[in-house]
């Protein structure tokens, strides 16, 4: 997943506006993953050992960081 969100983050920095939207998309659809539940929802993520929950918190933080800037305007 961590390799995919690179690609993402560097569509998120694009002056291409179809690239910007792609990741935004990819974020987007992340956020609501259903397959995504046990790594994201607080309730699941509390019961990770703290290395991984802090790693899947990092994650989501990184993943709400590229969405904003996908979706600033250029």
């Amino acid at each position: 997943m961590r390799n995919n969100f690179a690609h993402q983050a560097k569509q998120a920095e694009s002056d291409k506006f179809q690239e910007r939207a792609a990741a935004q998309q990819q974020m987007k659809h992340w956020q609501a993953d259903a397959d995504s539940t046990g790594v994201r929802d607080q309730d699941a993520l509390a019961k990770l050992p703290a290395e991984e929950r802090g790693a899947w918190q990092q994650l989501w933080a990184d993943v709400a960081k590229v969405l904003k800037r996908a979706s600033e305007p250029r």
